[in-house]
């Protein structure tokens, strides 16, 4: 069955995100546009997933958790997890590899740490909107060792793409997944790139505002609703269609 899914959004933890973005006002946003599956990926941070979880169970949305990383060479990537605490692992690898600064809350803002009820539990005063340690493969390969799925984010852009900053993607990459901007213009894009022809390409919404959440540009099909079904299926590309307006 085909699923409606937007794989990349933030909350309130990511610094650059609106204060609407909250678990509450996420899910039910997404509930009102048809989406039926949505991943939180803040900036090299899941400390939101698990109040997006437990409120998309009780609305129907299924909540995928994910991360989104700036890796060394300042390309986004964005990372998805079979569970939470896949995730957790994989972001307790990745904090060692962040700078031990603090967030500048008047030059980036503020990280939001709520429960279900949206209520805030925690600033997290960690500079989070950084790069790590850690190579664009190196990502890649660690996001596997935990189950997951890492992809370039955003490839149509032409600040923290891996296009715009190592100009193409590496064939020796271990991945053949990529990301749209909700945006892009498909046939276009692969018109520059013909090279990535064979990718499954995904467009989702980056939404740092609630009004960036809208109706799914990408469907998947599904044989079971389930995170670990997600990321088996995006690898697929006969299993992912991409409205392309």
């Amino acid at each position: 069955m085909w699923y409606g899914v937007d794989l990349h959004i933030h909350t309130v933890l990511s610094a650059c995100a609106d204060w609407e973005m909250t678990p509450k006002n996420i899910v039910k946003k997404a509930k009102e546009v048809g989406l039926k599956i949505i991943a939180i990926t803040d900036h090299n941070t899941t400390k939101n997933v698990k109040p997006c979880i437990k409120l998309g169970e009780r609305e129907g949305i299924l909540v995928i958790p994910g991360i989104e990383i700036q890796t060394q060479e300042e390309v986004h990537i964005i990372a998805l997890f079979p569970s939470e605490r896949n995730a957790k692992e994989f972001e307790r690898w990745l904090q060692d590899r962040l700078p031990k600064a603090k967030n500048d809350e008047d030059l980036f803002g503020i990280q939001v740490v709520v429960d279900e009820e949206d209520n805030v539990i925690e600033i997290d005063e960690r500079l989070l909107q950084t790069s790590a340690k850690a190579s664009v493969e190196e990502i890649a390969l660690k996001a596997r060792d935990y189950e997951g799925i890492a992809y370039p984010a955003h490839m149509d852009r032409e600040f923290g793409s891996i296009i715009s900053v190592l100009g193409f993607i590496p064939p020796e990459f271990p991945f053949k997944v990529g990301e749209l901007s909700y945006h892009a213009d498909l046939i276009l894009f692969l018109e520059k790139h013909p090279e990535l022809k064979d990718y499954v390409i995904l467009i989702s919404s980056d939404a740092h505002f609630l009004s960036s959440i809208k109706g799914a540009r990408t469907v998947v099909d599904l044989v079971e609703i389930s995170p670990a079904s997600l990321i088996k299926a995006i690898q697929d590309k006969r299993r992912v269609k991409t409205c392309l307006s």
